[in-house]
């Protein structure tokens, strides 16, 4: 159970081996990550990290994602990965509470296109890195996730494995760069206390650090060999449960990537399972605002604490607010972007609504989590009172999201920039991500802010 385990896996990972079932899913996530990128660099928050990035100068090919600027692959994948993660909208790997997509994706096509790589190479460093990014965040713990942004730390190590594999590293070398990535892993949760900026900075981190780590690797740098197992390492440092079984336990065999679950609401995932709820009431009932006396959600002890805002006075701190989800699902049957905008923010029905939510802790449901993640809604009209409980939200694998509904919700975030031909050429090029050749005419697509006026 060692971190050299990883690293060989990561090596020999060969495309050729992989399941149809996987490449299909890394295309599918791919697209996904592609179109939150392409929504949240607009974003407040990604657009301050993308402007630094600018600021920092120096010659690069990497695209920096609608931006009209290329920058160095650390650099862009900064950048990139920050905009994955603004809206909210990007994957999960549910079991370890991390979102890898939005490191490693970031990471794989800034390497491809700086080295001009197949389409499949992407997709085995994709593999290769969210492999390593959720088995390390399943050996970290469930104590990891009550300090540490798990994308964060576990996420650096995934973007060193799928920088590695772009760059075609040796066991040694990977090792090296799993070392170094280990060394320089953070994010802690105070920024949701404070209402800060760096949750799109920890991922954006990340990525550039994971990146940077390889790289350094390829140079001859060494890094720590058993970062994750030693009485130094990492599962030490930043766990009080940690679980080094995950670390290989069915490795080569079971690819987590089968296991992710596809976003369709964009606020922070421990609530979608409440967002499901209050939704299947609200279409079944029909409730209209007024009538409504009380909810009461009730679910697991970390969804109460990293989703409890109580006054929600910004998009973000709404997308962490279980009481203003429950309040615009049933106000308006739906939880889209658009609840999260300023009119529904400062919405008087709103906040009258928020203001009979109660939300209460079930501990029991704790020892369900992460394998559940389980909510239920109750709702009293004055006529009746009505439950609705849901374990695994729509988007999960035990409750899978269509295509058509995948590219409905990637063409809801890029339609902040992009219009649906634009948007059309990025399907179309993902969807023929293993024919291609040289993945450069994606970088060209997302580096200009106006892609039609390029031909990709």
């Amino acid at each position: 159970m060692s971190t050299e385990n990883l690293a060989e896996f990561v090596s020999a990972l060969d495309y050729d081996s992989l399941p149809c079932e996987v490449v299909e899913k890394t295309k599918l996530l791919t697209l996904d990550t592609v179109a939150c990128m392409v929504g949240g660099a607009s974003a407040d928050s990604a657009a301050r990290v993308i402007r630094t990035v600018n600021r920092l100068g120096g010659q690069g090919s990497s695209p920096v994602v609608c931006s009209g600027f290329r920058a160095s692959a650390p650099n862009a994948s900064l950048a990139n990965g920050a905009a994955a993660h603004a809206l909210e909208l990007d994957e999960v790997y549910r079991p370890a509470a991390v979102h890898a997509a939005a490191v490693v994706v970031p990471v794989s096509l800034a390497l491809g296109e700086e080295l001009g790589s197949t389409g499949k190479q992407v997709i085995s460093a994709i593999v290769a890195g969210y492999e390593v990014a959720a088995r390390v965040g399943l050996a970290l713990g469930k104590s990891h996730y009550q300090l540490w942004h798990t994308t964060a730390t576990a996420g650096t190590l995934g973007a060193a494995a799928a920088a590695a594999k772009m760059l075609r590293l040796n066991v040694p070398q990977t090792l090296d760069a799993l070392g170094n990535a280990g060394t320089m892993a953070a994010g802690l949760w105070q920024f949701s206390r404070d209402g800060a900026m760096s949750k799109v900075l920890h991922v954006g981190h990340a990525a550039f650090s994971g990146l940077l780590a390889a790289l350094l690797s390829q140079e001859g740098f060494t890094g720590a060999h058993r970062i994750l197992e030693g009485s130094k390492g990492l599962l030490a440092a930043m766990s009080r449960d940690p679980a080094p079984e995950g670390l290989v336990f069915g490795l080569g065999e079971n690819l987590q990537l089968l296991d992710t679950s596809v976003k369709l609401y964009p606020t922070c995932g421990h609530a979608h399972s409440t967002i499901d709820a209050a939704l299947d009431l609200q279409a079944e009932h029909d409730y209209e605002a007024g009538s409504i006396r009380s909810v009461v959600v009730e679910t697991y002890s970390i969804a109460a604490d990293i989703a409890g805002v109580e006054t929600p006075l910004s998009t973000a701190r709404a997308k962490f607010s279980l009481k203003y989800c429950v309040a615009v699902s049933f106000l308006y049957g739906r939880c889209t972007l658009h609840e999260f905008g300023e009119a529904c923010l400062r919405n008087p029905a709103v906040l009258e609504l928020m203001d009979k939510v109660t939300v209460v802790v079930n501990p029991e449901w704790d020892d369900l989590y992460p394998g559940r993640w389980r909510s239920k809604v109750t709702v009293d009209d004055g006529r009746a009172s009505h439950s609705a409980t849901v374990d695994f939200p729509r988007g999960s694998p035990q409750r899978p999201a269509s295509l058509a509904q995948i590219e409905r919700k990637g063409f809801d975030a890029c339609r902040l920039v992009w219009n649906q031909a634009e948007y059309g050429a990025l399907v179309a090029l993902v969807q023929r991500l293993e024919t291609l050749e040289d993945t450069r005419p994606i970088g060209e697509l997302l580096v200009n802010p106006n892609p039609s006026k390029q031909s990709p």
